[in-house]
């Protein structure tokens, strides 16, 4: 072939050849990539280019693609070449060690250690052609960031076919749709991706926001550009929200934010915000030349963008979502499983293809430019007229803020109808003359304003409101009494029942009033729903901050916001009453309110961070349906509370939501399609709380959600694909009962310490258990482990010990057994194990001193080299019976040590080799039955068997070796056939077999250059009287045959046996 004969290699060459010809050259290639070295450097790109030609050569036979074992070997060189860290080799090592070829640890390497893209790429298309579709998804992720877009999608969507696209890659699919499929195809795949439970970061937000805008669907724009603000860190939305505010886009336009927004993105170094800043100043003063009275520099928001319904009001999506799920990378980076990272902050930007526009606007490859204000404008497309809502979690249309602006239309109709009804009464017709010329100089310029805000349905209403208000205006002037009773529904009504708007500061924005400040001295509040005949909208932060006089608080309908501490510290609020519309209650809203005991919400969506947190006296919560989320740490620290109700729309708890919540009885879940994910120490150290009941489809428990929760008795946990998280019952020790009806899997510590749990079902669909998953369950008598585990981990159910039957379901992939995994379970009594299980590893059944009988199956062809680790099983004293899997490679240092019970050892064909002290101390042990694959007996490994009284040699074909003292002090063994095949006794192999009397080595006289032995091979033999040696033992240590003062050497004249006899007086007989 043109490539083998380019690279000088023989053409008649093996694939296993080339393979190793391949792996040899990527060793040389990752010990030179990152050299200092200029020359290294340049061999380094050479090599690289004869690993793609080696490559294409395996590739040419479309049944033969490159072995990952090979990949996998050669990054683990480049650990042990210190090219990277410690951690990466444990991970490496890992995997070669149980057999798992998993290109997810090889892209996570490659990606941390800074390499190439493109080698990366290689390793990803590798494993997708072997057949792998976890591997998917990243094709995808790789030819997007080329901007191959169509064949990126054309992986997406295999993986989705198969059901391995993950909530990171719907929404990075969704990022690479904006170049060729427009900003509403990038929207639905952001909403699939939530549905899916994905975690928007920061970036993943402004992606959300830039697409929102370019739509024209500005409120959800504003809401994902501030959300994506919070806590800082991520400065991207400064500019396009600037804009937003400058252009009056679902916003009223507000200079003065606009200009505090640049000059802020100015700090952060974000591109052109100086020239922003300057530009909105230039206006400011421009406005202020022109009217001096123009302060606030505020004016009616800019309608929506041409092409979407006109005449709704537009409601912005609450996008809270889980915390720590799927990993994404710095800064909300969105993050393919094991792959790369997106943009910067969280845009996921492909490399040579999409980039942002101006402001950060995401613009499509090959030539689209920024539109008006950094909106995207992509090449032969606008956007569709109607784009789809996005919805959170299967709940359409929820609002945050209703900021979304109205288009004018059909006003003139309404107006007509209006005046027609008027003059039918004659009576009103001298006001309705002196209204036309109030009506045409001061209100029908406010009535079109209006118009721009309100729904289809409210235009006549409005023009109704407006007139009425001119004809009252000009009946007070007039001194006539004007009863429009039955005509005056458009108009706001004052409540009666309220605190009088004297009593607050406020500010009216557009058509909404935000409370801003309490100045009266009220202690039973009614918070206005109007105020000058305009809804009230909004509680502003700090608005009631520690007032420590009021008792009770009404929040009516309409308002959409309690901002953050807008009631926080008010010693003596005791009942809270909320009847919101759509409403969000912000972070820290009555955070310390320590005298608050009631609570009645309705209308309410979001509960902030920290929300409720201190209320020290509040008994009962429940919230109210069409809440989505509960923010962390939302009711941490509220000591009394006893009952909380969550209803089917929270699809998320987050972090701490009721940590320490320590009188916290009753947790009600109300069944819903959505299921709901409970975030880090969410409900930690409730220790009243006795039992759980939540479906979590989809979702996780989070880490310490329940941990220290020490009357909790029974956790029931519905869904599919639920991930229990580290340390999640931690601790609980009354936990009795806990039913899991789908697992993907169980994390490290999530039930160690729960003593009273007496039977664990893992369910079918999990794939592994945590470090310590189920560590020191004092109670714990049963566990079944399901076909799909591919890891028990380390120390699993150390110290269960009640556990009596452990129950494996064989399962089509390679699994293991951790370390540590069942030490000390000193009541297990049997265990058989599948065939697909590749490892027991290290200490795993130490010291189970009831164990019985191990039976380890047949691994089929797929799953050779299977392993018993060191000391496995050491220690287990009552272990009678063995049967191994003749699939099994290695037994490695003192994996039956000391276990004085076991009678007999047959070790099977394919074992290499019995490590160090691997059956040493086993007191009970008569027989054992040696493989003719065996190329190594360690140091010790039958030391001390006393009982034994026969070893079976199988003559092997491969140089074999006894070490030191393998088979010292077993007393009762009588006579010795070694093969030929056996090159090497080590020291002291025998000394001291007082009963051994016969030895033959090499006696058919088949030619085994260079045998030798070690030192007191023999010593202490005393009733040895035969020992024969073939003429190839070349070399015999001293004290080889040390009293032993009966023997007879018999080997050839002349050899080297001959001469050692002579010399050391030993009587000798040729043969």
């Amino acid at each position: 072939m043109a490539i083998m004969e380019k690279m000088g290699l023989d053409g008649g060459m093996t694939r296993e050849q080339i393979q190793q010809q391949l792996f040899q050259t990527r060793k040389k290639l990752i010990s030179r990539q990152n050299a200092a070295d200029v020359k290294k450097r340049t061999e380094a790109e050479l090599l690289n280019a004869q690993v793609s030609e080696l490559e294409e050569v395996i590739n040419q036979t479309p049944e033969d693609f490159p072995d990952i074992q090979l990949v996998v070997q050669t990054f683990a060189y480049a650990a042990d070449a210190g090219v990277w860290d410690g951690g990466f080799k444990e991970n490496l090592t890992e995997a070669i060690h149980q057999n798992w070829l998993a290109w997810e640890v090889l892209a996570d390497t490659l990606y941390r250690a800074g390499q190439q893209m493109g080698l990366w790429t290689g390793w990803v298309f590798m494993a997708a052609q072997c057949g792998y579709s976890g591997a998917f998804e990243n094709c995808g992720y790789c030819l997007g960031m080329q901007g191959r877009w169509e064949e990126a999608f054309t992986w997406y969507e295999k993986a989705e076919a198969c059901g391995r696209l993950s909530p990171v890659g719907m929404f990075n699919w969704g990022t690479f749709c904006i170049a060729v499929k427009g900003n509403e195809a990038a929207l639905e795949k952001y909403q699939a991706a939530v549905d899916r439970g994905m975690v928007l970061q920061k970036g993943h937000l402004h992606n959300w926001g830039q697409c929102s805008r370019a739509v024209g669907d500005y409120g959800t724009a504003l809401a994902m550009f501030r959300k994506s603000l919070e806590g800082g860190e991520c400065f991207m939305a400064l500019m396009p929200l600037g804009e937003m505010y400058e252009n009056g886009e679902g916003v009223a336009r507000d200079l003065q934010e606009a200009l505090r927004l640049f000059e802020e993105a100015e700090k952060h170094g974000e591109g052109e915000a100086r020239q922003a800043a300057d530009r909105v100043r230039n206006k400011i003063e421009e406005m202020r030349k022109a009217s001096p009275s123009a302060a606030g520099m505020q004016s009616q928001p800019k309608p929506k963008a041409s092409g979407n319904a006109a005449g709704t009001r537009q409601k912005t999506p609450v996008t809270r979502l889980p915390q720590g799920g799927v990993p994404a990378g710095q800064g909300g980076n969105p993050v393919p499983q094991g792959g790369p990272p997106g943009g910067k902050d969280g845009n996921s930007v492909p490399q040579g293809g999409a980039s942002n526009g101006k402001n950060g606007n995401p613009v499509s490859r090959g030539g689209a430019s920024a539109g008006q204000n950094g909106n995207p404008v992509f090449q032969g497309s606008a956007p569709d007229p109607a784009p789809k809502k996005p919805t959170v979690s299967g709940v359409d249309d929820v609002k945050l803020n209703e900021l979304g602006p109205k288009k004018p239309g059909g006003a003139g109709k309404g107006a007509a109808q209006g005046l027609e009804a008027l003059l039918k009464d004659r009576k009103k017709l001298l006001i309705i003359a002196a209204a036309v010329v109030i009506l045409v100089v001061y209100v029908l310029p406010g009535i079109f304003a209006r118009l721009y805000l309100n729904r289809e349905e409210d235009k006549e209403k409005i023009l109704e409101e407006s007139l009425e208000e001119s004809l009252v205006e000009s009946a007070e002037e007039s001194g006539t009494d004007t009863d429009l009773s039955g005509e005056s529904e458009g108009i706001l009504a004052e409540d009666t029942d309220a605190t009088p708007a004297g009593s607050f500061t406020y500010e009216i924005y557009g058509d909404e009033v935000h409370i801003k400040a309490f100045t009266g001295s009220e202690t039973e509040i009614v918070v206005p729903s109007v105020i000058e005949g305009k809804p009230v909208v909004r509680i502003c932060a700090n608005a009631f901050r520690e007032q420590k006089k009021i008792t009770s608080v009404t929040l009516k309908p309409g308002i959409i916001a309690v901002e953050s501490s807008a009631f926080a510290d008010c010693d003596a609020l005791g009942t809270l009453v909320i009847r919101g519309t759509d409403l969000v209650i912000e972070d820290v809203a009555f955070r310390n309110c320590k005298s608050l005991q009631t609570v009645e919400l309705s209308g309410v969506t979001g509960i902030g961070t920290g929300a409720f947190a201190e209320c020290i006296s509040l008994q009962q919560i429940i919230i109210p349906e069409g809440t989505i989320y509960i923010g962390r740490e939302a009711f941490k620290g509220c000591g009394a509370l006893k009952e909380a109700q969550i209803p089917s729309t929270v699809t998320v708890i987050e972090d701490g939501a009721f940590y320490g919540a320590k009188s916290l009885e009753t947790v009600t879940f109300t069944p819903g399609a959505e299921g709901t994910s409970i975030g880090t120490n969410c409900f930690r150290e409730c220790g009243s709380l006795k039992e759980i009941s939540v479906n979590a489809e989809y979702g996780y428990i989070g880490d310490g959600a329940f941990m220290d929760c020490t009357a909790l008795q029974r956790v029931t946990v519905s869904g599919t694909g639920i991930t229990v998280g580290d340390n999640a019952f931690l601790n609980c020790k009354s936990l009795q009962t806990v039913e899991l009806n789908d697992a993907a899997g169980i994390g490290t510590g999530a039930f160690r310490g729960c003593i009273s749990l007496a039977q664990i079902g893992i369910p079918e669909g999990a794939a592994y258990i945590g470090t310590e998953a189920f560590g020191s369950c004092d109670s714990l008598q049963e566990v079944v482990i399901p076909s799909t585990m591919t890891s028990l981990g380390d120390n699993a159910f150390r110290e269960d010990k009640k556990l009596t039957h452990v129950t494996f379901t064989p399962g089509d992939q390679d699994a293991s057994i951790g370390s540590g995994c069942f030490r000390a379970c000193s009541s297990l009594e049997e265990v058989s194990i599948p065939g697909n299980y590749t490892l027991i590893g290290e200490n795993a059944f130490l010291e189970c001193v009831s164990l019985k009988s191990l039976n380890w199956e047949r691994g089929n062809v797929s799953y050779a080299n299977q392993v018993i680790g060191g000391w496995a099983f050491n220690g287990c004293s009552s272990l009678q019976q063995i049967t191994l899997s003749d699939s099994l490679s290695g037994i490695q240092d003192g994996a039956f040590s000391q276990c004085i019970s076991l009678a007999s050892a047959d070790i099977p064909e394919n074992v290499t080799y019995v490590g160090n002290k691997a059956f040493e101390g086993c007191t009970s042990l008569a027989s054992v039955s040696l493989p003719s694959t065996i190329e190594t007996l360690g140091d010790s490994a039958f030391r001390g068997d006393y009982a034994l009284t026969e070893v079976s040699f199988a003559a092997g074909t491969m140089d074999a070796s006894i070490q030191d003292s393998c088979f010292r002090d077993c007393t009762s063994l009588t006579q010795m056939a070694i093969p030929e095949n056996y090159v090497w006794i080590g020291s002291s192999s025998f000394e001291g077999c007082t009963s051994l009397a016969f030895t033959v080595w090499n006696a058919s006289g088949a030619v085994y250059e260079n045998q030798s032995m070690g030192d007191g091979v023999f010593a202490g033999c005393s009733n040895l009287t035969e020992v024969h040696l073939s003429g190839n033992v070349g070399q015999i240590g001293g004290n080889a045959f040390k009293e032993c003062p009966n023997l007879t050497v018999y080997a050839p004249e002349g050899s080297a046996a001959a001469l050692y006899a002579s010399e050391n007086q030993i009587p000798f007989l040729p043969e």
